[in-house]
Parts: C-alpha cells; sequence; structure tokens
C-alpha cells in the first residue's frame, strides 16, 4: 500500500477527483484501494457532505449538474472547513495539484487525527433543523431536552450541538444526544446577534457563566502552547526559560480537563482550586483499577 493512501487529507483529495471525474464509486472499493476498513471510508463520505453525492445500486456518484465544478476554491474553502488549512504551507493551485500527483505526494507521511465516530442520521438530521430553524427534542444524560440549534461545531476530535434551551446557550455532545425528534410544526427566529457571538468566538463552549483557569506549563509544552492556541482564549501571563502561566475561560470545565491530562504531566492547575481537586480525584480513581 503506498504512502499516499496513509493520508487522510489525500484520501479525501483523491475520492473528490475521482467524484468529479463522474466515477462510480463504491464504498468496498475504495475501502480496498486505500488500504483501510469500509467505516472509515463511510466517515470520509460524511466529511465530503457539502458535495451532492448520490447513491444508487450500491454506487456513489456526484449529481449530474455538479460534474466538473469542483473548483480549487472548493478545495480550499473545504480545508479551512476542516481547521486543516495550516496543514500545507501553501494552498496555491500549484501546490494544491502536487497533493494530486502520485509522483510527488509519496513525499508526504501525516499521521491521522483521531475522531469520533457518529451517526450520520443524527448529523444530517441536525444539519436539517439548523437550516429550518425548527426545535428539537431529545434525551442528554438521561434528561428530556427542548432546543433551538445554532450551530454544529467540531472541537479536539468531537461534534458538539449548539443551542439554546431556556434562553440559555448551551453545548450537547453528539454522542450523548438520544431519541432525536424535530419539531416540524415549530419554528424559531435565530438570534442574529447570538449567531455572530458564536461565529466570532474562540470558544465553543458559550456560556455568560465563564470560569478563568490559571495554567502552569513547562519548558518541554510550552513552545507547542506558544505556537498554538491550544487552550480556548488563551492568555500569556508571565513567561521565563523553565516555563510559562497562562489563563483560559471556559464554562464547560471537562474539556479543558481532557486537554490537562493529554499534557501531564508537563501542565500544573494553579486555580481554581475545585477543578485540582477534580483532576486530582480522577486520578485516584484510575490508580486504584491499576
Amino acid at each position: 500500500m503506498s504512502k499516499e493512501h496513509d493520508k487522510l487529507a489525500t484520501r479525501l483529495a483523491h475520492t473528490i477527483a475521482k467524484l468529479n471525474g463522474g466515477e462510480l464509486l463504491s464504498i468496498a472499493e475504495l475501502a480496498k484501494e486505500f488500504g483501510v476498513d469500509s467505516r472509515t471510508i463511510q466517515r470520509d463520505i460524511q466529511r465530503l457532505s457539502f458535495l451532492p453525492i448520490e447513491k444508487k445500486e450500491g454506487k456513489l456518484f456526484l449529481a449530474s449538474y455538479a460534474l466538473g465544478s469542483v473548483s480549487f476554491e472548493n478545495l480550499r474553502d473545504f480545508l479551512r472547513m476542516c481547521g486543516i488549512e495550516e496543514l500545507f504551507p501553501s494552498l496555491e493551485n500549484k501546490a494544491l495539484q502536487d497533493l494530486f500527483n502520485p509522483n510527488l505526494n509519496t513525499s508526504l507521511l501525516i499521521n491521522p487525527a483521531s475522531f469520533e465516530k457518529i451517526q450520520s442520521k443524527i448529523f444530517e438530521e441536525l444539519q436539517v433543523a439548523i437550516l429550518e430553524h425548527k426545535l428539537i427534542k431529545f434525551h442528554y444524560n438521561q434528561k428530556e431536552r427542548k432546543i433551538k440549534p445554532y450551530k454544529l461545531k467540531h472541537y479536539l476530535g468531537r461534534w458538539y450541538l449548539l443551542g439554546v434551551e431556556n434562553e440559555s446557550i448551551k453545548t450537547f455532545a453528539l454522542e450523548k444526544i438520544k431519541n432525536l425528534i424535530i419539531c416540524s410544526q415549530e419554528d424559531f427566529t435565530p438570534d442574529e446577534e447570538l449567531v455572530k457571538e458564536i461565529e466570532k468566538n474562540e470558544f465553543n463552549f458559550l456560556s455568560k457563566d465563564r470560569n478563568e483557569i490559571v495554567l502552569y506549563i513547562d519548558s518541554y509544552a510550552m513552545p507547542y502552547f506558544e505556537k498554538r492556541k491550544i487552550l480556548p482564549n488563551q492568555k500569556i501571563l508571565s513567561r521565563d526559560e523553565n516555563g510559562m502561566e497562562v489563563s483560559t475561560q471556559s464554562s464547560y470545565d471537562e474539556e479543558i480537563l481532557r486537554i490537562i491530562q493529554q499534557w501531564m504531566p508537563h501542565i500544573l492547575i494553579l486555580s481554581p482550586e475545585s477543578l485540582k481537586e477534580r483532576l486530582k480525584e480522577r486520578v485516584r480513581g484510575y490508580l486504584e483499577v491499576l
């Protein structure tokens, strides 16, 4: 299996090229060609949901009206939407052409990021509800919710729904949404100011109630946090050759804890004490099962 098939970006680019060329594709054939399992290809097709892909007799193909219409600008938009535009040094036409060139792209090796598996039906139904401004009902953490859905947002490998419940903006992990129902007879008018807030906000978990968290990052991890804003609303408070203090704001502590766990032991919680205690309890619980 050639190295280019190990790369998510290259795999998607080749699939788009095949569709754009009018080819009829099957999940099994693509899986065999790229040396991955069928579920991986199904997730790839989900990522290409912005294209009018149709299916007939087990074959996937691009709707006739869209053939030949996928331009380099479409590819650039797709890379930006996926948040991987900085993966490549350039998005100029020549650079994108090189990604399709098997004589050149064998020089690349990209370890694919891990993504959660989500149900395409729920994803598509939420998209419809958002676009048509329909209220939705679902069960979340064993509680029934009635939500005005605003956006689907991807963050650190997971998808979340941003919606309004009881006049408060809230965040729901898609993997925890159960028994989704679209209230086809109940519309709502989106709050345009809230839409702007969601789209411009650096943090993915909007709330009027945010906690400020101060962390210490040692010299090993410091370059990574300086080059990439790994933390939401990340601000450097002080730094020296040994490490730096940074602040972040959170209305959803679970995501901050997940980041901290990924970078232990190179990151310490300075405040608040409540978050520090939650991390200690989690670590103790883990040690007890070893």
